[in-house]
């Protein structure tokens, strides 16, 4: 069948389509991983190496590091604030790289420990990153900020009572630590301990009384929890996406996009009523969805309910009418019940939308075989075999045709 692409929805991106994904979100400011960005210091190119600006920090750091001989100190600390740049304009190679640079050069750093951990989590090296996290509080028990950052990364895993105690210890070095309550009451809600997280959340907002603040913990938490989901459904790990998305549905019930990225799992599980309910609350939470319209579709016509099949797929050929893919799977459904000439109709427009959609000429030579248009088939079959037909066997099956009509 065709795939069904992502979709936007009040800012935040649907994840996944019947064939692949994208992720939801790549920023995770609210999750506030606590960056650190050394001490000032003096000279031309030392003060470059301390600017704010990510672009001039990188150009001082890298002058102090090329000049030649340095006390290793020193050296560690041109390193780690030119990889703590790296990490703030979000390119995680170099800084792990000079981080790293930094630790052999001073394994006493506990900053570089920390930002090195940071870039991990942004890559999803969850355990890479509660390594240098924990070797961060060994060196410096008393910061609050690598408690909290090994909560997140704990948290995330999964290993819901190590972040509560993370949490808490962060909160414990620092009372005020508004970022520790507002992730301590997510995990509770994630436990289902919702009496403690609505006292963490009221605490919160007596240090900060901005809602928005609470409300951008909580979609960050949602976006990563979809981050891992989309990653895990990457893997062929549908059980386990299926528990990253129902995780996010708990704390953000509302989004439509994350009922879509379930379904589409569940879709995949072959778990089709399922994945029906979901495609069905992502319709419910935003009637403009038309990738929800088509792959419950898509859905149902696997049920050989083809009737309500098509009506969603006429919704989304409405709604996206520019999507090849909503034609050729509205085609499909055609085909199923007979209707011969509005499949080839609709394989037509998905093949005008989309040339080289070599399923849509499989799929119309099949129903023009099937009207007696053999020749016509043919052509078809011709071009889908140039194009490249999915596998071998269909090759194979489209060339005996060709040869012997």
């Amino acid at each position: 069948m065709g795939t069904s692409k992502s979709f936007r929805n009040r800012g935040y991106k649907s994840l996944i389509k019947e064939n692949s994904i994208r992720p939801f979100l790549k920023a995770l400011s609210a999750l506030a991983l606590l960056i650190i960005l050394g001490d000032a210091a003096s000279a031309d190119a030392e003060k470059d190496c301390e600017s704010p600006d990510p672009e001039r920090r990188i150009l001082g750091c890298s002058i102090l590091i090329d000049s030649g001989p340095s006390a290793p100190d020193d050296l560690a600390r041109a390193y780690f604030k030119r990889g703590s740049a790296y990490l703030r304009k979000g390119q995680l190679d170099p800084a792990i790289l000079d981080f790293s640079a930094a630790i052999r050069m001073n394994s006493d750093l506990s900053e570089a420990y920390g930002n090195r951990g940071n870039a991990y989590y942004l890559y999803g090296q969850l355990d890479r990153a509660i390594g240098d996290y924990s070797e961060a509080i060994r060196l410096t028990p008393g910061s609050s900020g690598a408690y909290y950052n090994r909560a997140n990364a704990y948290m995330v895993s999964g290993e819901y009572d190590l972040a509560l105690a993370d949490f808490t210890q962060a909160i414990r070095l620092h009372p005020l630590y508004i970022d520790a309550y507002y992730n301590r009451n997510i995990l509770y809600t994630l436990r289902g301990d919702h009496e403690n997280g609505i006292a963490d959340l009221q605490k919160a907002l007596e240090i900060d009384p901005s809602q928005e603040r609470a409300s951008q913990a909580l979609m960050s938490v949602v976006a990563y929890l979809n981050n891992l989901g989309a990653a895990l459904y990457q893997q062929g790990q549908y059980d386990k996406a299926i528990s990253q998305f129902s995780k996010a549905i708990l704390l953000k019930p509302d989004l439509a996009g994350t009922y879509y990225n379930r379904g589409s799992a569940y879709s995949k599980k072959k778990n089709l009523d399922q994945a029906i309910a979901d495609y069905s609350q992502a319709i419910h939470l935003d009637p403009t969805h038309g990738y929800a319209y088509m792959n419950r579709g898509s859905a149902l016509s696997k049920k050989e309910d083809v009737d309500p099949a098509l009506a969603d797929f006429d919704r989304a050929v409405r709604l996206l009418p520019g999507n090849a893919d909503a034609y050729f799977n509205r085609a499909l459904a055609f085909k199923k019940k007979g209707d011969y000439q509005h499949a080839i109709d609709d394989y037509s427009t998905a093949i005008l939308l989309a040339p080289r959609l070599s399923p849509a000429y499989i799929g119309r030579g099949q129903v023009l075989q099937l009207t007696g248009q053999r020749d016509a088939a043919r052509r078809d079959f011709k071009k889908a075999i140039e194009l490249g037909p999915a596998n071998e066997p269909t090759r194979r099956h489209l060339g005996r045709f060709i040869e012997h009509p």
